[in-house]
């Protein structure tokens, strides 16, 4: 099986506080796998350093962002899905609906995923050569909270939610935005609430042999609005993967080239579809990248 690398990111803003109900429960399951602090502390460190690198406070560790992001790394590592809004088992929400099951009750916040990534500090670089994960990263925020979890595919998935002390203070206004010179690399979700972004952003580096902001993706800050995720303005610059499964695949790479992603085929054995159709796809369905960002369809070849 290819091992496909992902970030996105995510982000929403509330007037005043928090716009949105609480769905579910903020508490993993005993049988996801556990959560890393080790890596978690690690990408703190590196963003704030970033931070700091060109002018901005340090973000503090909040325990209901911390709450939020350490469910939602168990949970990805469990299903083996990148995605901002949760998927049931055990509820279907938005990445909002999770915040306030976790006691989040800021007036906006954001939210950088990823998968794959074997080190804070490639997961990092990864965030930061995504013009949505850069922005959260970047934004007007003070508060954070990291997960990361290992599957049983021994990926790891990275979450880091950004927001606010204090519930209801008001956001202060963005920064200023620093233009990128080169594009992120294939393959990642990131989630901002300046630019109110749902984005799937570039692949990792290559394996030692890749979101975002999401809707938290792949993977900024706003000015108070609606408390729900909204897709970025940018269009011309991500990718939206359709879910292909089943179909032939001449007709699925047509359709992922349409959205403005790159196809790879691998060659695989199994029953449960026919001789020349999808069998499964990376990333799943309905995830935004960058664009060009390649995907992965894996073609039953048995006949």
């Amino acid at each position: 099986m290819l091992a496909a690398a992902g970030i996105a990111a995510a982000g929403y803003v509330g007037s005043g506080g928090h716009a949105t109900a609480a769905i579910g429960d903020c508490t993993p399951s005993a049988t996801w796998p556990a959560d890393q602090p080790g890596l978690d502390a690690a990408v703190l460190t590196l963003i704030n350093q970033h931070r700091a690198s060109i002018g901005l406070a340090a973000l503090t560790s909040s325990p209901t962002l911390t709450a939020s992001a350490v469910w939602k790394a168990r949970h990805m590592a469990a299903y083996n899905e990148l995605t901002h809004d949760d998927e049931a088992p055990p509820v279907t929400r938005t990445f909002a609906d999770r915040l306030a099951a976790c006691g989040y009750s800021g007036p906006g916040a954001g939210e950088n995923i990823a998968w794959y990534y074997p080190t804070a500090a490639s997961v990092v670089a990864a965030w930061l050569g995504s013009p949505p994960h850069k922005a959260n990263i970047e934004g007007p925020w003070n508060a954070t909270g990291l997960g990361a979890a290992i599957g049983p595919n021994h990926e790891v998935y990275w979450v880091e939610d950004f927001g606010f002390t204090g519930g209801s203070s008001s956001p202060p206004p963005p920064p200023p935005s620093t233009p990128t010179t080169s594009p992120p690399p294939p393959a990642t979700t990131t989630t901002t609430v300046a630019a109110q972004t749902t984005t799937t952003t570039p692949a990792p580096p290559p394996p030692a042999t890749t979101t975002s902001s999401s809707s938290a993706t792949s993977p900024g800050a706003a000015s108070p609005q609606a408390a729900t995720p909204r897709e970025s303005a940018s269009v011309q610059l991500r990718c939206i993967v359709p879910g292909v499964f089943r179909l032939r695949v001449g007709v699925a790479a047509r359709r992922v080239r349409a959205e403005g992603c790159a196809v790879k085929t691998l060659s695989v054995h199994i029953r449960r579809v026919g001789a020349g159709r999808v069998a499964w796809q990376s990333p799943r369905g309905r995830v935004n990248m960058p664009a060009g960002s390649v995907v992965t369809l894996a073609v039953n070849t048995k006949s």
